[in-house]
């Protein structure tokens, strides 16, 4: 999975793509992360979590500061281990994936996405294509002008409206988007704490249509992910005034 960068600065909306839905430490505003500067960063918070299916166990942490993203599939079936104590989220996380063959990668300082740990056993899985994914490029093929049209096409439909305008919440989301550029369906990976707007925003991305069809062998789920704006991150929406005119 790869993503792009659509204009300069810190964009709080970014488009990853790749096999599996898997992100990687190039999504559009995701920024190197040393892992003693997340160990130090403040948020801990007190955990106090029985050993439950994994679906349930990362429902705890949409109220926390770290959005996770774990693919439906690959959580299917697994149970976390228990997790007592008072722990930074990203830590925690680690706790809970002990024993289940999944691991937490870190991908900036307030995102990480569960994946295969390939030191521990894994069960039988699909075949992979083979990909060569190199700053926008999967397997030869360039798609960093299609992300950025998805970008600022999922932009101008979150903008539209108050309720989904970026900017005070975050949302972690897949989209299937068919041959003609349509999205034909909607998975919100993590709620953004209000109903009503969850709702709303898959209202607003079932309807969306990218400019146009996607590249030949561009891959699919597209994942996005939406953070607060804030401390340089800028949710690229114009000005409600401008809107209005």
């Amino acid at each position: 999975m790869t993503g792009y960068r659509a204009a300069a600065g810190a964009l709080a909306l970014a488009v990853c793509v790749g096999w599996w839905g898997f992100l990687t430490t190039q999504c559009a505003w995701a920024r190197d992360a040393d892992e003693a500067d997340v160990a130090n960063a403040p948020g801990a918070r007190h955990f106090d979590l029985p050993a439950q299916p994994l679906a349930e166990l990362l429902r705890a942490f949409y109220s926390t500061s770290l959005v996770v993203v774990a693919p439906k599939p690959l959580i299917d079936g697994r149970v976390s281990a228990p997790v007592h104590g008072t722990y930074l989220p990203a830590d925690a996380l680690r706790v809970a994936l002990a024993g289940t063959g999944l691991r937490a990668k870190i991908v900036g300082a307030d995102q990480a996405v569960i994946e295969q740990d390939d030191a521990a056993p894994a069960p039988p899985a699909r075949p992979q294509p083979t990909t060569n994914n190199t700053d926008g490029a999967l397997d030869g093929g360039d798609y960093r002008p299609y992300i950025a049209m998805i970008q600022a096409n999922l932009t101008t439909a979150l903008c539209a409206t108050p309720l989904t305008r970026p900017g005070d919440y975050r949302l972690a989301a897949q989209l299937q988007i068919d041959r003609g550029g349509k999205v034909t369906m909607v998975d919100l990976l993590a709620s953004t704490g209000m109903p009503a707007r969850d709702a709303a925003i898959g209202r607003a991305l079932r309807a969306l249509t990218i400019d146009a069809p996607p590249p030949a062998g561009f891959p699919v789920p597209v994942t996005i992910l939406l953070r607060p704006a804030g401390n340089g991150i800028h949710a690229d929406c114009p000005p409600a005034d401008q809107e209005a005119r």
